[in-house]
């Protein structure tokens, strides 16, 4: 009976020891060895050193002695450039524009003041040459002089053309100065103007003629004037039936 008792008594004392062993490793954790740096900018995680367990943690989390600190960048590098997309479709047709500033302007002019005679057929009397080419707005003018004798009225008309084109003809009608009764005028100006385009460098025209036929008396051509202006923009209208 003693005997019995004893082993009794040593079975108790290694099963409370066994007990208190285990309740002790339960309470017990791993000591801290991993810390991170607390980079914000950085994904951190704790992994397990026996299994792979990992913890997504947050920058300033420290990690157990069974487990490794481990961080990956949120971004990645730079890819490569990819493919040209194909082409889109065109866009709707804008507004139009402000009118822009005017162009410069060129001008070209010839003038003589002798006096020569005006046949009685159309006949050019002053040339302007060497025109570059563009749209132009031509003037002209024409001093003509009645000298008949014996006295009568004298009939002028003109004109002013371009290689491809003449205005219409102005005409004036010169009657003599009669000393005795103050009346006529000796002397007349002719004003002309003409729109038109130049393809190509050319010459303008003053032509003229004293309308009293063949063989009749002529009047005289003082001074003459052409002035051709260039222009960027050129509207005629025929207002003719």
């Amino acid at each position: 009976m003693k005997i019995y008792r004893s082993v009794h008594r040593g079975a108790a004392l290694s099963l409370g020891m066994l007990l208190t062993m285990l309740i002790m490793a339960g309470l017990a954790k791993p000591p801290v060895v991993g810390a991170h740096g607390g980079d914000p900018s950085l994904i951190h995680a704790c992994v397990g050193n026996s299994f792979g367990l990992t913890r997504i943690v947050s920058p300033n989390t420290s990690c157990t002695a069974i487990e490794t600190p481990r961080h990956w960048s949120i971004a990645g590098p730079q890819g490569p450039v990819g493919p040209t997309g194909p082409q889109g479709t065109a866009g709707a047709q804008g507004p139009a524009g402000p009118q822009g500033p005017a162009g410069p302007s060129d001008a070209f002019s010839i003038e003589e003041n002798d006096e020569i005679p005006i046949p009685t057929s159309f006949t050019t009397i002053l040339r302007l040459e060497n025109v570059p080419a563009g749209k132009y707005v031509v003037n002209a003018n024409i001093l003509v002089h009645n000298l008949s004798g014996p006295l009568v009225a004298l009939p002028v008309n003109c004109a002013v053309g371009s290689p491809s084109e003449f205005s219409v003809p102005y005409s004036v009608r010169i009657d003599p100065f009669n000393s005795t009764t103050l009346l006529g005028a000796s002397s007349a100006t002719i004003a002309l103007t003409l729109s038109t385009e130049l393809v190509s460098d050319g010459t303008l025209t003053l032509d003229c003629q004293t309308n009293t036929g063949p063989g009749g008396q002529m009047a005289l051509a003082g001074s003459r004037q052409i002035t051709a202006i260039r222009v960027g923009n050129l509207r005629e209208e025929d207002l003719a039936p």
